[in-house]
């Protein structure tokens, strides 16, 4: 037997998935959503439960308040490293600074 879940945030399709039972007749199952944090906006949500084209069961509850800020995410990036630099460094001069004339 295929087992459906419709959810829908405030009156529109929101999700749904479907597959088939794979337990015992008359088992249980737990629906859960792995999701980013800001995937359930603010709003009114219903869930529909269905067994075969059977509407099992619904539920509805409010999600209130601010959506949360997404994180920042840190993306590798190259960094350089100093090159080494030459110093210049002072010769003597051969040339003789002339001595003023008196």
């Amino acid at each position: 037997m295929q087992w459906t879940v419709i959810w829908y945030r405030d009156g529109e399709l929101f999700s749904w998935e479907s597959k088939p039972w794979g337990g015992p007749v008359g088992g249980t199952d737990v629906i859960t959503k792995k999701t980013a944090p800001d995937y359930f906006l603010p709003g009114t949500y219903e869930v529909q439960i269905f067994a075969g084209s059977e509407w099992k069961q619904s539920g509805v509850f409010n999600i209130v308040g601010a959506p949360p800020e997404p994180t920042a995410t840190l993306s590798p990036s190259i960094t350089r490293l100093p090159s080494q630099t030459e110093t210049p460094t002072m010769l003597k001069s051969e040339v003789k600074t002339p001595s003023p004339a008196l």
